[in-house]
């Protein structure tokens, strides 16, 4: 009898770890307007499967998903919010199982208030001022502070900058003025003829300032 013994070559399998899940990082929110806050974040992983933008409620007890979003994505607009609040947000990544979350951050949506007119005006051959009505639409009062620039036509050049505070009870309508005289040094021998003036940013603030979306040019 003979005995026929078939020896089989054994084959490993071999095992790719997947790259190590990274927090996002670098992560930013921004009151672009009393009722919007954008984010944003540097995705440090490779193969995520999707994003969760979380904001705490309830003394952060509670974590409620606001965003769930595809892979690769870095900003998210957060908007229809409550003027005058602060947010809370953190963002996590996900894949699988798995998943690993960025550190906190805060931002506050200003009071709502808007420019209802403007108006510019020459008092002397060296100094003009800025008048105009601010609306308030918040149910408690706030702060505007409106700054004007002042241009060169001729040079295209700043030649000054000046900033007011202004506060407004609930549901208000303040007026507010800002003056400017031109320093002795700024371009002598230039007439007034040559100056422009506009109001390019309207910045609210409720114990933090910020910058509005609104424009507002002079001729």
């Amino acid at each position: 009898m003979v005995a026929l013994v078939i020896a089989s070559t054994g084959c490993r399998r071999k095992y790719f770890a997947s790259p190590e899940l990274i927090a996002p990082s670098n992560l930013t929110a921004t009151a672009v307007s009393y009722n919007q806050i954008n984010l944003s974040w540097q995705d440090n992983s490779t193969d995520e499967d999707y994003f969760r933008v979380l904001c705490p409620t309830m003394w952060g007890i509670q974590h409620q998903t606001i965003a769930t979003l595809p892979s690769n994505t870095i900003s998210y607009e957060h908007c229809n919010l409550q003027p005058m609040r602060e947010y809370e947000y953190y963002v996590c990544v996900h894949r699988g199982e798995e998943h690993t979350c960025s550190g906190r951050v805060y931002a506050t949506t200003p009071c709502p208030v808007e420019i209802l007119y403007s108006e510019f005006h020459r008092y002397t051959n060296r100094k003009v001022y800025i008048t105009g009505r601010l609306q308030s639409y918040a149910g408690e009062p706030c702060g505007a502070e409106v700054t004007a620039h002042f241009y060169s036509q001729y040079m295209g050049e700043l030649v000054g900058t000046v900033a007011g505070v202004f506060n407004i009870e609930a549901y208000g309508i303040k007026d507010f003025r800002i003056d400017w005289t031109e320093p002795q040094d700024v371009m002598p021998g230039t007439v007034w003829d040559d100056y422009g003036a506009f109001l390019n940013f309207l910045h609210l603030y409720n114990m933090r300032r910020f910058i509005f979306c609104y424009s507002l040019n002079f001729n």
